[in-house]
């Protein structure tokens, strides 16, 4: 019998259990032919992009900050037993009115003498607490600060980092984490931080690298704030970070506390009784 006629009186068909099916109905075209494939390139930059978009700020955002951040506030006042009178609480803002915190806890000319020597000066905050933060706008201005290292993952911004945009994207990650419900809603934000920085024209670096997670995680602080000291630090200018205060003693770098990676690094001693401490090496603490 002639193929032509043997195709026509019985059809090639497929082997499966599911039933006979002429082969020559199966379509067997590669469809990755017909559709263009997205490029490794092109799929970052879209996701670069919907995460842009995701990170942007909304008024609702800010409405929903704002709520979260009244509930905390009341619910501190709450807990709150003033030791003053009214009276009296009147008179020592009158008293204090125009003063810096800086020359409130005496210790003005102390940084400034730090920070010209090239040290590095931690400042040490807590979720309560503002005083942290408001030292650090106020050192900023001392115009000694080449740098100010933040405690947050390294990984979203290079220490090599000068980029106006993503360092703009972290902040946004920054204040969505805390002024979400479990956030610590400080009355001075990052964005606060980074405007003050730009125009004292202070660099922002991003110092922690946290790995692994749980009682193993290890995070590479002291280091990556030696880093910065000597890649960008300045000639009669220091290098000033902002640091959770119990971060010191309670995170582990590879064996070592934080506090004690930092003295291994810097060879420096710590005296825990101390508000502000002094090393000839170069490392400097202020607990407020």
């Amino acid at each position: 019998m002639p193929l032509d006629a043997f195709k026509k009186t019985v059809p090639l068909t497929s082997g499966s259990s599911a039933g006979y099916k002429p082969m020559n109905e199966f379509d067997f075209k590669d469809k990755r032919s017909e559709e263009r494939q997205e490029t490794t390139r092109e799929r970052a930059a879209r996701q670069r992009l919907e995460r842009r978009a995701e990170l942007t700020v909304t008024p609702e955002d800010e409405a929903r900050w704002a709520e979260n951040r009244e509930r905390v506030l009341a619910e501190r006042k709450s807990r709150y037993v003033p030791q003053l009178t009214p009276i009296e609480e009147a008179e020592v803002e009158i008293e204090t009115e125009g003063v810096s915190l800086l020359e409130t806890l005496g210790i003005l000319e102390d940084v400034k003498f730090t920070l010209r020597r090239g040290y590095i000066l931690l400042v040490g905050e807590t979720h309560s607490k503002t005083h942290g933060r408001e030292l650090c706008l106020e050192i900023m201005e001392t115009g000694l600060v080449s740098c100010i290292c933040l405690e947050f993952d390294s990984q979203l911004l290079s220490l090599d980092s000068d980029s106006i945009d993503e360092l703009e994207e972290v902040i946004n990650i920054i204040e969505m984490a805390e002024n979400s419900p479990m956030g610590h809603h400080c009355l001075i934000s990052m964005q606060q931080i980074k405007k003050k920085a730009l125009e004292c024209n202070v660099k922002i670096k991003l110092v922690d690298n946290q790995k692994y997670k749980g009682n193993k995680r290890q995070r590479f602080l002291a280091r990556s704030i030696k880093t910065v000291l000597n890649r960008h630090n300045e000639s009669g200018k220091g290098v000033l970070v902002l640091i959770g205060s119990d971060h010191l003693k309670d995170i582990t770098e590879r064996g070592r506390h934080s506090w004690q990676s930092l003295q291994y690094h810097l060879h420096s001693e710590f005296l825990p009784n101390y508000r502000m401490v002094q090393h000839n090496s170069g490392l400097v603490y202020i607990q407020v």
